[in-house]
This record gives C-alpha cells, structure tokens and sequence, in this order.
C-alpha cells in the first residue's frame, strides 16, 4: 500500500508491477496423416514481446485498476525446431466405416532461440525523490516450451 500521491496521503493505493512475455509463431509441422500414433517434428519462425507494466487500485480489491502504464516493452525475432505425438483417444465411426469423431491427445517440447531483447526484473526500476530510474537488462529470449492438448476431428 502506498499513498495516492505527496498531496494525498491519506488515501492509500495497491500499486502492482508486473513482467510479461507473449510468444507466438507460426509452424509448419511434417506428420503422418493417418495412423493412431502420429509422431511429428516441427519448424517454428515467430517473435516474442517483452513489457513489464505497472497499475494503481484501490486496497480493497473490489474494482479494477484505474490507472496502468507500460514501463519498458521490447520484441525480438524467434525461430526453432520441436517435436511430439499425437495419440488416438477414441474413434467412433459409422456403420459403413466412416469416421464420425475423433479424440486425441498431443504432446510436445518445443525450443524457440529468440534473440536480444531489453526487459525488466524485480529491482530493475528504483523510486528516488519523485522520479523514477530503470536499469533494463539485455539478453537472448530463448525459451523451452511444453504442452498438452486435445485434438477434436468431426
């Protein structure tokens, strides 16, 4: 909790910073087409953005934030490879053979080389006197990934 403002003191604010990466890419995936155990491998080309935003609300909790800024955001290009299986659940079919639904469960890793970005960490941005400083942090964006899923076909 901190006062509102040097005028305001009384009214106290939760003021909340937070660090945020949204990675996304496109992927072109070789596979099987048929078969109830379908391995594949992947190749990914896509970008991450990095932001680290701060936002004031009340100390209840009750409503939303009424204010929020962006303290320091960047993107950077990613590329890379991964691989995994999809994996027949159920099949129901028709009488004459035809699938009808399908349910299957998909596993993967995938490693995403992203190149240098400016981000913020907890201490990078310091409060003194009224004004406030960042001390941005540079590196590679490299990220391992997992998941899990479930694949429906009609």
């Amino acid at each position: 909790m901190e006062p509102l403002g040097y005028d305001i003191p009384d009214v106290l604010v939760d003021v909340t910073t937070r660090n945020s990466i949204f990675s996304t890419a496109a992927v072109l995936r070789l596979s099987p087409v048929t078969g109830a155990f379908r391995p594949y491998i992947e190749a990914l080309l896509g970008f991450n953005y990095l932001f680290t935003y701060t936002s004031v609300g009340d100390d209840g909790g009750w409503s939303e934030d009424f204010a929020t800024t962006t303290n320091l955001d960047d993107w950077s290009l990613t590329y890379g490879a991964g691989a995994g299986a999809v994996i027949r659940a159920l099949d129901i079919r028709s009488q004459s053979g035809r699938s009808l639904f399908s349910l299957h469960m998909e596993a993967g890793v995938r490693y995403c080389r992203g190149r240098a970005a400016e981000y913020l960490r907890q201490g990078s941005m310091r409060r003194e006197h009224g004004s406030l400083w960042y001390e941005p942090l540079l590196s590679d964006t490299d990220l391992l990934k997992t998941h899990l899923g479930l694949v429906f076909r009609f």
